[in-house]
């Protein structure tokens, strides 16, 4: 009898720790297919694009700024690791002498402070393949640029905007840029 009992008992154990183990694996499982959960570790970005490429794209995340006569100039890549080669470069202008704090950053804004945040796309191999944001003025933008942490060594944050062809031949392409997320390291 106590062979029988003991035997229940190391059953139910066994498939309680199963079933634990089952349910710990689904959780974890969701979050890496919900690319809103996923963070991405330091010096590497990703987003998704929609529209005349379709693709989700991750790489190397770097960044760096100058600081000339009062105004700081702060540029950030995220270049594909592999494949197409895509190379997604955020540019920003503004007044200081400073990093900027962490904050919500209109993407193709043209004025106010900062100057301008501009986001230029292009293949590495075909260079005739370059998408940029538009200048829409002082009110609007064609997106977001999120900075959340900012330091002299990293730089964090989310966006989302649109890209147009940078030269006009009558087409009306245009990238979205979606679940766009960065942990870029200081370009050395």
């Amino acid at each position: 009898m106590k062979n029988i009992i003991l035997l229940l008992f190391i059953t139910v154990l066994v498939l309680s720790i199963q079933s634990c183990s089952d349910s710990t694996s689904a959780v974890e499982d969701e979050e890496k297919n919900d690319e809103t959960l996923i963070e991405v570790q330091p010096g590497t970005g990703a987003y998704s694009l929609t529209g005349a490429i379709n693709k989700n794209v991750t790489g190397l995340a770097d960044f760096y700024y100058i600081v000339h006569d009062g105004i700081v100039f702060l540029t950030m890549y995220i270049t594909q690791e592999s494949g197409d080669y895509f190379d997604l470069e955020f540019s920003m202008a503004y007044e200081g002498n400073a990093l900027p704090v962490a904050g919500t950053f209109k993407v193709g804004q043209l004025s106010g402070n900062p100057e301008y945040v501009y986001g230029v796309f292009q293949s590495l191999e075909d260079e005739s393949i370059l998408y940029c944001t538009d200048w829409v003025g002082p009110d609007n933008s064609s997106g977001t640029l999120v900075i959340t942490e900012i330091t002299a060594e990293s730089l964090k944050g989310t966006f989302e905007f649109e890209a147009k062809l940078s030269y006009d031949n009558g087409s009306l392409e245009s990238l979205k840029f979606t679940n766009g997320r960065f942990h870029a390291k200081e370009w050395n």
